[in-house]
């Protein structure tokens, strides 16, 4: 990242959270090392052995249920001008095209809208989306880099 990100980061107050997977492993010390000399905030988790699968293929119409069990619901993700409540609504398009499916790419709200407001922002936030109809309980596996090609049952529940 350029400098003023982290300029930008240090003179908001605004901080960085890092999920820690097995392949940061050996590189974690330099990335500590790197936040500390730019004296910005930031947390890493523990490391993460466990792998999550939430996605399916059949819709359900428990999106309400889905979004308020969903561990991720609350981990905003900022991506080109944009807002959401996870990642799925910046990553659902890269999952439709590598395997030929149609899942519904919603649930981003564009920042720049002239009527957003603050109130909006969070109301929206805390809303389901349709996407959310293809997240279901979660099953966890060990975690694992992923073979490929990569299959669906990699990514989707029920296979």
């Amino acid at each position: 990242m350029p400098e003023d990100f982290f300029e930008t980061l240090k003179s908001q107050n605004a901080g960085i959270f890092i999920s820690f997977y097995p392949p940061m492993v050996s590189k974690m010390d330099s990335i500590r090392d790197m936040l500390n000399k730019k004296g910005v905030n930031y947390f890493i988790t523990e490391l993460n052995k466990i792998f999550s699968i939430k996605q399916t293929l059949n819709k359900h119409n428990q999106p309400q249920n889905a979004f308020l069990n969903c561990f991720q619901a609350n981990c905003n993700n900022l991506y080109e001008g944009k807002i959401a409540a996870c990642f799925l609504p910046f990553t659902t398009k890269y999952f439709n095209s590598y395997f030929d499916k149609n899942l519904p790419e919603d649930g981003a709200i564009n920042l720049y809208d002239e009527n957003l407001t603050t109130e909006i922002l969070k109301y929206k936030l805390k809303q389901p989306f349709e996407r959310c109809c293809y997240c279901t309980n979660p099953v966890d596996i060990n975690w694992q880099s992923i073979k490929y090609p990569s299959v669906l049952s990699d990514w989707v529940n029920e296979y």
